[in-house]
């Protein structure tokens, strides 16, 4: 905000002022190009300096805050996939691979791109990285993050091409200019490999049934260090046909709560619903709890794992025990 002078009484007023509030004469308010920057009067329909027209101006502007807010979408769903399973220990049913959160980072700086130049190029390559990231979601919908990636896509590019499809330019194809997406799409590609090959050290054993005893799920996750295991993640899900049976567990379930949480390296969370299902997730750490290890690791049925076991090892137990393992 700046000061300047009334026209008609010389006083000191706001630039932001609709009038004076000395002498209550209206101001006039600037308007400027949003193509060239030259300033233009109110009443016209195009700027006089480059052609541009001035209703063509106010939607580029809206325009350009919708791109600005699809940016920080993108950026904080691509931060989401890369940090959710070792930092927020979210469950596979979430978030399953950081793939999703590279294509959204790929898919926010082409957007970045489009707002510095709304022009045709850049349209074409948002709509094309947008439906990859379309494609992907579809590929599994029961992980919760791809089916947030589809409804992404799909709204982006429609609300996109509501808004600029009269401010696009048509230019012809500059490979220059797109060196900076290349190199930073390059380098997305470079960490999540690098995030995949240290993520090569897990794995993920699961199990479930459904009868008439009730329903039944398990999901063991194991990390590796220099062939050992270094921490378990486990999930559980138990909802007994019989409603006794389901209290009978619960209270056991319960008892392993508040002892198992007296160690330190270990959490363990347990929930009873008014639908008699039971929700275990713990998480041991082999180095700092080693002496509880076997009995948290046996919780899923499965006997004879040890800190010390390979990869290998370890998915060849639980796949003689019916489990699935990746």
């Amino acid at each position: 905000m700046a000061l300047i002078k009334c026209s008609e009484c010389g006083k000191q007023i706001s630039d932001k002022a609709d009038a004076c509030p000395h002498c209550g004469c209206p101001m006039d308010k600037k308007i400027f190009c949003s193509e060239c920057g030259k300033e233009v009067k109110e009443n016209d329909k195009v700027c006089p300096n480059c052609g541009c027209p001035i209703e063509a101006n106010k939607t580029k502007t809206i325009a350009k805050v919708w791109l600005i807010v699809c940016i920080i979408i993108l950026f904080l769903i691509s931060g989401l996939c890369f940090i959710a399973q070792d930092f927020l220990k979210v469950n596979e049913d979430i978030v399953s691979t950081p793939m999703g959160g590279l294509i959204t980072l790929i898919l926010g700086f082409a957007y970045i791109l489009f707002t510095i130049d709304l022009n045709k190029n850049n349209y074409y390559l948002i709509l094309g990285i947008s439906l990859i990231m379309l494609i992907y979601g579809i590929f599994d919908l029961n992980v919760l993050i791809n089916f947030i990636l589809v409804i992404v896509a799909v709204l982006n590019v429609v609300i996109t091409t509501l808004l600029v499809r009269k401010s696009l330019k048509k230019n012809k194809i500059n490979i220059k200019e797109y060196i900076i997406f290349i190199a930073i799409s390059l380098l997305s590609i470079l960490i999540y490999f690098i995030l995949q090959f240290n993520g090569s050290n897990k794995l993920v054993c699961t199990y479930k049934n459904n009868n008439d005893v009730g329903d039944i799920a398990y999901e063991m996750t194991y990390t590796f260090k220099n062939d050992t295991i270094k921490e378990l993640r486990g999930y559980q899900y138990a909802k007994p046909s019989d409603a006794n049976v389901a209290e009978a567990l619960w209270q056991i379930t319960n008892k392993d709560q508040d002892q198992y949480n007296h160690y330190e390296g270990l959490t363990y969370d347990a929930t009873f619903s008014e639908d008699k299902e039971i929700i275990m997730h713990y998480s041991i750490d082999a180095e700092k709890a080693p002496t509880m290890f076997a009995t948290v690791s046996s919780l899923s049925g499965v006997k004879g794992i040890e800190k010390s076991m390979t990869k290998d090892a370890v998915k060849s137990i639980y796949e003689e025990n019916g489990f699935t393992c990746k």
